[in-house]
């Protein structure tokens, strides 16, 4: 099971995926994310304390033997770019739904591989935090290794690019 570090606390607490189908625009997120909805992506909302700590939106690449992150957003309380006060409610909301897709993408016998397109701003946290690597000025991808580390650190359960049935 994953977990979050509540920040106030230090207490690590229980997180998961919720699958989620916004119809409209909502005010307590960036991102318009009815337009995935509508687009057949899979929208799914990280869980945490009762109340949605991040968002991303995904789909399936076959012919690039990928997985397409579209869209990904930590919640206002999470959000450094967003927060007034500067503290973030909860750390690594961000790095958790990367290793989600990831792991989806070596469950779907992808590899590890996911693409996504970067802020500039985050191109270089995403190149240290998540061993993202550029495609161009803000296209990456995270490749197979990178992929394990995530799925490992934050999920667990991966050895020699398989996922273990327990994770």
């Amino acid at each position: 099971m994953p977990y979050l570090k509540r920040l106030e606390d230090g207490v690590l607490v229980p997180a998961q995926m919720k699958g989620i189908a916004p119809h409209r625009k909502e005010p307590a997120w960036m991102f318009d994310w009815s337009k995935p909805v509508r687009e057949g992506e899979t929208v799914l909302a990280l869980m945490a304390d009762g109340q949605e700590q991040g968002r991303m939106a995904f789909h399936p690449e076959l012919e690039n033997l990928c997985y397409n992150l579209s869209l990904v957003e930590a919640a206002y309380q999470n959000n450094p770019l967003r927060i007034s006060t500067g503290q973030k409610a909860y750390d690594d909301v961000g790095p958790l739904l990367f290793a989600e897709v990831a792991r989806r993408s070596f469950a779907d016998g992808l590899d590890g591989y996911v693409v996504f397109i970067a802020k500039t701003k985050l191109v270089s946290y995403y190149s240290k935090k998540l061993g993202a690597r550029l495609i161009d000025s803000q296209r990456m991808f995270l490749n197979t290794a990178a992929s394990q580390k995530l799925v490992l650190k934050y999920l667990g359960g991966v050895q020699n690019g398989r996922i273990h049935p327990e994770s």
